[in-house]
């Protein structure tokens, strides 16, 4: 039985680039997602809400925030990497290497035609 994590898909992959660039700022987090500025500062601030970031003034710019990863936004990401793995896993049976790069591909192309 997978466990869960009772964290949504969209705060699990902002933990994911936080992950590679903690204290990025609010903003770049938003253009990696896809993410308008209304959506950015909701989806942020559901997370400052669940204790999973938190959000600091840029030392630069008063006017920018940085996104600070917690220790339970940490703690939820080491759980959710085992459940991602597993569900990729189940996603790729059935296909080679080859039909594999022709799917990343395809889903590539779909995401940045639609950004």
């Amino acid at each position: 039985m997978i466990e869960t994590i009772e964290v949504p898909v969209a705060q699990v992959s902002a933990l994911l680039i936080l992950n590679i660039n903690d204290g990025c700022l609010v903003k770049d987090l938003g253009t990696f997602l896809g993410l308008n500025k209304s959506g950015t500062t909701g989806l942020t601030d559901r997370m400052v809400k669940n204790k999973l970031i938190n959000k600091i003034a840029d030392e630069a710019d008063g006017r920018a925030f940085r996104i600070i990863m917690t220790q339970k936004g940490k703690g939820v990401l080491r759980k959710a990497k085992p459940i991602i793995q597993t569900e990729n896993e189940k996603l790729q049976q059935g296909f080679n290497e080859e039909e594999m790069q022709t799917v990343i591909r395809f889903l590539n192309n779909l995401s940045h035609t639609h950004r």
